[in-house]
């Protein structure tokens, strides 16, 4: 397997697992990073059109699901820098924030679960894990210092 597809499979799968997943487990919807809420009309969209390509072209159901995950990713990532600015000031913000980061880094850690597993038998797998441990240390710092940022703002 050439290092491509499997950033395409790595990619796929933790975009399957991010969204799809919660939504199995929470019957139809989903709590991210940015709360509960359903797939929106594109998500439905790259998802069917993905699995319609994905026997024929899978490389082109890979970039169909690629870019709806950087699309929703960017959106996230805005949202989430407008609650961390709120949540310097905001306990309500400060402790929403740190609900979806609890939440973030429980997600990381599934995924390191379920990579190390794969990365045994895979060294090109190996990559994925080091960058799942970095946005696990990334989130758990964040976390910390939010923490005391919330003690802060309740003395």
């Amino acid at each position: 397997m050439d290092q491509s597809t499997l950033t395409a499979i790595l990619l796929g799968l933790a975009f399957l697992i991010i969204t799809i997943g919660p939504i199995l487990r929470r019957g139809g919807r989903f709590k991210s990073s940015l709360g509960a809420r359903s797939l929106t009309p594109e998500q439905e969209i790259a998802i069917r059109d993905a699995n319609k390509l994905w026997k024929s072209d899978p490389e082109a159901a890979q970039r169909i699901m690629a870019s709806q995950f950087d699309l929703q990713g960017q959106r996230d990532e805005e949202e989430l820098a407008a609650l961390r600015l709120k949540a310097q000031t905001d306990r309500a913000s400060a402790e929403e924030l740190r609900d979806r980061l609890q939440e973030d880094l429980e997600v990381w850690r599934t995924l390191l679960t379920t990579s190390r597993k794969k990365a045994k038998k895979d060294p090109m797998a190996q990559k994925a894990v080091g960058n799942l441990e970095q946005w696990e240390r990334e989130t758990q710092v964040e976390l910390e210092q939010l923490n005391q940022r919330i003690h802060q703002l309740n003395a």
